[in-house]
């Protein structure tokens, strides 16, 4: 199993910080191009969700998982923002670049996770 993690500061200036790490883990996953895409524009539209507030702050952890056949992206965002996560428009079209979207309170805010199936992109 492999797991990484980065915690960026909730900031329009680590958006790509963000994707470059997000297309890393799943190219060294071996997700295909257009899987590998499809991740990277679902972690920029959950940031644009959520930096589209008038509070700004906080940090965002980013992590991955790979088991098996199936990688695991982990989004855990500051609690004050998962109003966010309830927008319809928001919910389609996450749910529309994963095969599931999971989430879940934590002690610390939401935990956004992502599955995608490897085999799928063979």
């Amino acid at each position: 199993m492999s797991k990484a993690f980065l915690i960026l500061p909730l900031e329009e200036s680590f958006l790509t910080q963000s994707r470059l790490f997000v297309s890393g883990a799943a190219t060294q996953a071996g997700l295909g191009f257009e899987e590998v895409e499809d991740l990277k524009l679902f972690v920029a539209e959950l940031m644009s969700c959520l930096l589209n507030s008038e509070v700004r702050r906080g940090t965002i952890r980013i992590s991955y998982e790979m088991k098996g056949e199936v990688f695991y992206l982990l989004m855990e965002i500051p609690r004050r923002y998962s109003c966010f996560l309830d927008k319809d428009i928001t919910n389609v079209l996450l749910s529309c670049l994963a095969d599931n979207v999971e989430k879940t309170d934590t002690r610390r805010g939401v935990l956004v996770r992502i599955v995608k199936h490897v085999a799928s992109s063979r």
